[in-house]
């Protein structure tokens, strides 16, 4: 993993998906930012990876510079109660379950549809 993975907030799409709707609904008004609150480095997303792909080789360069701060995510918190994110772990781990799952999402062809999904 390059240290160009460090110091970058990691957000689930599906949570940003839901933040955008939940505050849609809710009538939200202003900027809102959508985040973690929290920075993670290379040697993070190569813990993640280890856990959720036991035994995958993976080796992370620790970060050389210091990063930004992470967004300011307290309002969001504050006026969506009922939503959060999860972490880089479990972001991770639903990811590589989902490529395994649909294939063909990381390249693979298709898999020919069942009797059950004609």
């Amino acid at each position: 993993m390059p240290a160009r993975l460090s110091g970058h907030e990691y957000l689930h799409a599906g949570d940003a998906a839901r933040a955008i709707r939940l505050a849609a609904e809710g009538e939200l008004a202003g900027v809102y930012n959508v985040g973690t609150g929290r920075l993670y480095h290379a040697t993070d997303v190569a813990d993640a990876l280890r856990l959720a792909v036991p035994g995958v080789p993976v080796h992370a360069v620790p970060a050389a510079v210091d990063a930004p701060p992470p967004l300011a995510v307290e309002r969001i918190r504050r006026d969506l109660p009922g939503w959060r994110c999860r972490d880089l772990a479990a972001g991770i781990t639903d990811l590589v379950a989902t490529l395994r799952d649909n294939a063909w999402l990381a390249g693979a062809p298709p898999a020919e549809p069942t009797e059950e999904h004609r």
